[in-house]
């Protein structure tokens, strides 16, 4: 359970993603709605029923908890170094291009 309303990119969110555990947080901007995808819950901010309730779901039901498993390592891959490492080069190789297209 993630219960910050403040701490938009939390490293703790992937950390439990990338060891399989489901997420259940607020939903709030910068973080939770991005990081978590499938691999978890979201809930209004600052409604503490509806984050205990998705808990309680999440506890109950084996089939949710596994899926949601499965999915939070995915999810978390998307974080890890080489996916992060191929981002950048692809990004410092598409302005290369546009620099190399724009020289005069």
């Amino acid at each position: 359970m993630f219960t910050s309303r403040t701490e938009g990119f939390g490293r703790t969110l992937l950390e439990a993603l990338a060891a399989g555990t489901p997420v259940v947080s607020y939903d709030i901007d910068y973080g939770p709605r991005a990081v978590i995808g499938k691999g978890g819950k979201l809930v209004s901010d600052g409604r503490v029923d509806l984050l205990a309730n998705a808990l309680v779901m999440g506890l109950a039901d084996r089939h949710w908890r596994e899926q949601a498993s499965e999915a939070a390592r995915q999810q978390a891959t998307q974080y890890d170094a080489p996916h992060i490492t191929a981002k950048w080069a692809d990004l410092i190789a598409e302005l290369e291009h546009c620099d190399e297209n724009n020289a005069d």
